[in-house]
């Protein structure tokens, strides 16, 4: 079996602290994971040193703003 998963990613840190700091962008009723997710915190990681596993992903246009503010710091 060939694994065409990436080894790296990148990922922002996700906290269930809600409030109104412009970088936090809010999960919304669409998925099942709550909180929201802290763009300025994006690390990369390797898939395969952590062990992960895929949990659900994020709406498209949830996805969009957050790429469009990490665009915004590198």
């Amino acid at each position: 079996m060939v694994d065409y998963a990436p080894k790296q990613g990148d990922i922002v840190y996700l906290d269930n602290t809600l409030n109104d700091f412009p970088l936090h962008i809010r999960l919304d009723e669409r998925v099942r994971t709550t909180g929201a997710l802290l763009t300025q915190h994006v690390r990369t990681i390797d898939s395969k040193a952590r062990q992960i596993s895929f949990v659900e992903s994020a709406p498209s246009d949830i996805l969009e703003r957050v790429k469009k503010i990490i665009y915004l710091f590198f």
